[in-house]
């Protein structure tokens, strides 16, 4: 799943509820819960190094100014994504 470790945190048999990214869970037993509006980015952008010294909580807004995907024009990221949903269906369909 995109690079990210996960690991079980209950058994409901609901996927979404039963597994957690294992930076998330490390983040909260160390500092409490990850405040809505937030995100955990790797200082390294390695998603393997699950050292809590590697990772730094950032508002969402501060971590999309970061991202060269959202400086492009709003016409060109619309473009980019259908293109990428197109390429998804294509694989599936193989």
């Amino acid at each position: 799943m995109h690079g990210y470790r996960y690991v079980k945190v209950t058994d409901t048999g609901a996927r979404s509820q039963d597994w957690k990214r294992a930076h998330h869970v490390l983040w909260e037993e160390t500092n409490g819960p990850i405040p809505v509006d937030f995100v955990l980015k790797f200082k390294d952008g390695n998603r393997s190094n699950l050292s809590i010294d590697n990772l730094v909580l950032m508002p969402r807004s501060d971590h999309l100014k970061q991202n060269p995907f959202y400086q492009y024009p709003t016409e060109l990221r619309s473009a980019m994504s259908l293109l990428r949903l197109l390429k998804r269906r294509m694989e599936t369909t193989k």
